[in-house]
């Protein structure tokens, strides 16, 4: 899957989470689209980090 793809995929699945309330951490991240895409967890990851270097994701941390 090319990468622009998987990143619009990972920023839905993002949105989709915020709706729902919940927190859109790395495991459900990679739940949702390996149910929803069949993606695997290591190339979300990356895609992911990818995501988060270029500035277009913010990384946070949560206490708890």
């Amino acid at each position: 899957m090319s990468d622009q793809k998987c990143g619009v995929l990972i920023l839905d699945a993002i949105d989709q989470l915020r709706k729902r309330k919940a927190r859109p951490d790395l495991d459900r991240i990679c739940h949702m689209l390996e149910r929803r895409h069949g993606l695997k967890g290591a190339a979300v990851n990356d895609e992911l980090q990818r995501l988060v270097n270029e500035g277009t994701v913010v990384k946070v941390d949560y206490k708890g």
